[in-house]
């Protein structure tokens, strides 16, 4: 398992989150996650609990130097206890 924290840089407002946390299997697909919105809302998901429009994605994700290329978002890997505090306050 692996872990990241994505920053996205938007002009949504608090239509869309700001922070995106992913937990991921061997196969980079997601396992859970949680996005957290600018207006301080925060939605979960896992393969059977999903709050507000928060849900996983359907296909295994690119590697993160891919997804640093896209100057609107800003990912780095992070441990599984950073991952968790999150979790623990967020989760539903």
């Amino acid at each position: 398992m692996f872990y990241l924290k994505c920053l996205w840089k938007h002009d949504f407002g608090s239509e869309q989150p700001n922070v995106i946390y992913c937990e991921f299997d061997g196969e980079r697909t997601e396992l859970r996650k949680i996005e957290l919105y600018a207006n301080g809302r925060c939605g979960v998901a896992t393969g059977t609990v999903s709050t507000g429009d928060t849900h996983l994605a359907d296909i295994a994700i690119p590697p993160l130097e891919a997804i640093n290329k896209d100057p609107q978002f800003e990912a780095r890997e992070i441990t599984a206890a950073e991952f968790e505090a999150v979790w623990q306050a967020c989760r539903p």
